[in-house]
């Protein structure tokens, strides 16, 4: 086909030489229609596209955030072999607020110097006998600060996760000891030592995670003695706090795991003063920390440690930490206790002497200088592998090391695995 003729046959079609008005409605109104609906499809279009662009996202954002925390938690999961950990949000009359108050918390002093820098407390100062270069890392640690180092470690710990669906054990960030410690030494009643620990158990019953287990998987710090929460009567010492019912199943960490005989080792101690030195800590002398306690472990192959108020002292991890033997004359004062930390093995580390043999006229003296001068270096090199199992570090950001926390809590994700019958070494717990 020509060029011509094509041109002539597309004009044909374009203006037909035989219109009618008939023809010429029929036309336009089929137009119109296919305009119309072309129209109609090109908005439905847009509708739809508008309303998966700006609808539908806005209304999965949560979950989709939601949905990569859980993500996630699971990745970091896999990071803890045994298992992750739930801190709870407990209102502030529980912990916050007592440190808040820490000069109420006890009738004599107060303890806000010793609750100072998460509970670490101050800074130590005029400390002679330590490398220079090392004393900024070290702080005049309370004894009852337990509960405000673990709570502020444990919130930045790498197993920690905020999802109660993936966690294999929960933290009760409870500062009992701070709580208790208050009403331990007037005249206040039951009801009002029990106060705190009453309404701290009210409340965590209440928590979905709780319910589902009946406490079995929780855990809590106590930063005092056992004996401070274990009465039994009204009239008697302490709070009810560990007998409560709520409390029967919940795992505690404690200064010790459970006080009064009159002490012939000191008495020993004084009458060989040319190779025993005694530190008075007498009244409140070694209150906020004292340089003469740990100078006296410096100069010292052996340190005594007969019990105090209770079976176990900080003393201990005092003479040790300056590398000092500790010798024990109660088994309550190291077997059983400190086995996350320091093994089952204190033979390696420690002395023991039964106190009904020193009664019996039993020599300390001439026990101690049995040791020859290598059985005391092997043991005093056991002690110095030990001393990053008992101090807590400010921090996680210590490479590999664990320190005493991180111990615990192993421990407790350990105890906990077990419990629900996962398999765990023969070497463990």
């Amino acid at each position: 086909m020509s060029e011509h003729s094509f041109t002539s046959d597309f004009h044909s079609l374009k203006k037909p030489k035989n219109i009618s008005p008939r023809n010429t409605l029929y036309y336009s109104t089929r137009v119109f229609f296919y305009k119309c609906s072309l129209l109609l499809l090109i908005l439905l279009f847009q509708a739809f596209v508008l309303d998966f662009v700006f609808r539908a996202p806005s209304k999965s954002v949560s979950s989709v955030r939601h949905d990569l925390q859980v993500k996630a938690s699971q990745l970091e999961s896999q990071k803890c072999e045994y298992g992750m950990v739930y801190v709870y949000d407990l209102p502030p009359m529980f912990n916050q607020e007592l440190l808040d108050n820490c000069r109420d918390l006890d009738p004599w002093h107060s303890r806000c110097n010793a609750i100072s820098n998460h509970g670490l407390g101050p800074k130590v100062t005029g400390l002679s006998g330590v490398p220079e270069n090392l004393v900024p890392a070290w702080y005049w640690t309370d004894m009852f600060a337990g509960e405000v180092i673990y709570h502020a470690r444990i919130l930045k710990h790498k197993c920690r996760t905020t999802e109660p669906g993936l966690a294999t054990a929960f933290y009760v960030p409870f500062y009992a000891g701070l709580a208790v410690a208050k009403y331990l030494f007037t005249n206040y009643t039951a009801k009002q030592r029990d106060w705190h620990c009453e309404g701290l158990l009210n409340w965590v019953q209440d928590q979905p995670p709780w319910r589902r287990s009946n406490g079995s998987d929780h855990f809590i710090m106590l930063g005092r003695m056992t004996w401070d929460f274990r009465r039994s009567r009204d009239e008697d010492w302490g709070s009810s706090f560990i007998h409560m019912p709520l409390m029967k199943r919940v795992l505690r960490l404690g200064v010790e795991r459970d006080p009064w005989d009159q002490q012939e080792i000191s008495d020993q101690c004084y009458n060989e003063s040319s190779s025993c030195r005694v530190v008075d800590c007498s009244g409140t002398r070694c209150y906020d920390g004292t340089s003469e306690i740990l100078e006296s472990f410096l100069a010292s192959d052996f340190c005594l440690q007969p019990r105090g108020d209770a079976f176990t002292r900080r003393s201990t991890f005092d003479c040790m930490l300056a590398g000092s033997i500790p010798v024990f004359f109660w088994k309550r004062s190291i077997y059983r206790q400190y086995q996350w930390f320091l093994g089952d093995e204190s033979e390696k580390f420690s002395v023991f002497i039964d106190r009904k043999d020193i009664r019996k006229g039993m020599s300390v003296r001439k026990v101690l200088e049995g040791y020859s001068g290598d059985e005391v270096r092997k043991m005093r090199e056991n002690i110095i592998s030990l001393i990053p199992k008992f101090v807590y570090s400010i921090s996680d950001e210590v490479g590999s090391t664990k320190d005493a926390f991180d111990l615990a809590i192993d421990g407790v994700l350990k105890r906990f695995q077990k419990q629900k019958g996962k398999k765990i070494g023969k070497d463990e717990i």
